[in-house]
């Protein structure tokens, strides 16, 4: 696999017989023991599942013997653990496969291990206290992202050609954005995928899972392009930089783009989406007959737990508004306008590995969350949050809507990070979303490079 850098590359070398199902999955061992140490991308290996799929994958499928890593988060597979990158489920095992990860195998992919993310893949960095923080695969000063942030260092380091996520809030597009690769999130709110070298890759998996369809000209789709939020950030000269070259790529290909956005309230969408999460998290650990406590997980989560539960309580609903309503319909509006809006993927690059270490000391310095009144706790909830929004203010809306939405490498900061360019479409409009994303590929235009 030395020479062999993507997922559909490793299935055709494998077709030739250039290189075995066994080979390849003993390479991508090989790569993750020589690199892990360093970079802490993969929080468990499996070489004796590995070779037993490699041995009898099915030689028509169309990744045959292409070895992936899976998200240590709803990417279950069966007999071992899953941990949602916490010590909460330490000693959890898997009795059955999850259907995401059926439909993996069925593809011919051939499972090595299961990727390090943020504890219940809440934050946009994976920094679980249980494994560590994922390093960035460019520069391990910085974070990698999250919450596929191992999945994404494991791509780029070559451990893996294809490596399993999922992205409920951003966690594909944006440490696809940080680790300068491919991240598309398919139709839908919470969506399973993958993070991809490339867009051909991404292609071909959707194909692989949803079926082919007609092409669809690149020219033949209106583009919108834009950088502001309503969001009370700054956005980075790399950012607005890395729009700008996307957009003159277009216009050098005779495809013009209009610099117009849609009216949407991100920034009460991410407050109420926040409350929302909260309130999920309750319920979802009183569902499993859990009182999530101090030392059972990251305080930064029995924060989000406990304030859940006074939202819970209060019967408050965070995403039943009419501000989201508004937004919504003005989105959809705008999508009938225009097939394709181009936006930073992530409003800055990395940021370094100490970026919440003031605010994880902020919280231990609490003694008891359920003594703050509910201005308070969602004051600290806030804190814990807003780093995120401050480096990806655009990703979330298109979950809460279910748009369709990719990151591409397009850019390179002058500090040798990557910043990502986010193309979005409509609900259901993924096959153009897709082929707006290979008009750069084909052209040459994507700055993917492999970390050294």
């Amino acid at each position: 696999m030395k020479a062999i850098r993507d997922a559909v590359s490793t299935a055709a070398a494998i077709r030739k017989k250039i290189i075995s199902p066994k080979e390849a999955a003993e390479e991508s061992l090989r790569r993750i023991a020589a690199e892990n140490g360093i970079y802490r991308a993969v929080v468990r290996t499996y070489p004796e599942t590995a070779l037993h799929h490699a041995a009898q994958v099915p030689a028509d499928a169309p990744f045959a013997g292409v070895p992936i890593l899976l998200k240590d988060i709803r990417q279950g597979l069966a007999g071992h653990p899953l941990t949602e990158g916490s010590r909460l489920y330490a000693g959890r095992i898997e009795p059955a496969t999850a259907p995401y990860v059926k439909r993996l195998l069925r593809l011919g992919f051939v499972p090595v291990g299961h990727s390090n993310v943020s504890e219940f893949g809440i934050k946009f960095v994976s920094d679980s206290a249980y494994y560590g923080a994922v390093k960035n695969p460019v520069d391990p000063r910085y974070h990698a992202g999250g919450s596929s942030g191992g999945a994404a260092c494991a791509v780029k380091r070559g451990m893996v050609p294809i490596a399993a996520a999922n992205d409920g809030g951003g966690s594909i597009r944006i440490p696809a954005s940080f680790c300068g690769l491919v991240g598309f999130k398919p139709t839908g709110h919470r969506v399973q995928f993958a993070i991809t070298h490339t867009v051909r890759d991404a292609a071909t998996l959707y194909a692989g899972l949803y079926g082919s369809g007609k092409d669809i000209p690149p020219h033949d789709l209106r583009f919108a392009f834009h950088t502001a939020t309503d969001h009370d950030i700054a956005i980075s000269k790399d950012a607005e930089d890395a729009v700008q070259m996307a957009v003159e790529h277009l216009w050098e290909g005779g495809i013009q783009a209009v610099c117009v956005r849609p009216e949407v309230a991100e920034r009460e969408l991410y407050r109420r989406a926040f409350l929302a999460t909260a309130a999920e998290q309750y319920r979802r650990f009183q569902k499993e007959g859990i009182e999530l406590a101090r030392g059972m997980s990251e305080d930064g989560n029995v924060l989000l737990y406990t304030l859940g539960e006074r939202l819970c309580k209060t019967g408050e609903a965070p995403l039943e508004a009419e501000a989201v309503q508004k937004s919504g319909a003005a989105l959809f509006a705008f999508f009938r306008s225009y097939d394709i809006y181009i936006q930073p993927a992530t409003a800055r690059t990395a940021p370094k590995l100490d970026l919440l270490d003031g605010v994880k000391k902020s919280l231990c310095g609490i003694d008891d969350f359920r003594a703050l009144s509910t201005a308070e706790l969602v004051a600290h909830m806030h804190r814990l949050l807003d780093p995120g929004t401050a480096h990806s203010p655009y990703a979330l809306t298109y979950n809460l809507f279910g748009c369709p939405s990719i990151s591409l490498p397009l850019y390179i900061a002058s500090t040798g990070l990557p910043i990502g360019v986010l193309l979005t479409a409509a609900p259901g409009n993924d096959r153009a979303l897709l082929a707006a994303a290979s008009y750069f590929e084909e052209r040459g235009y994507l700055r993917g490079e492999r970390g050294q």
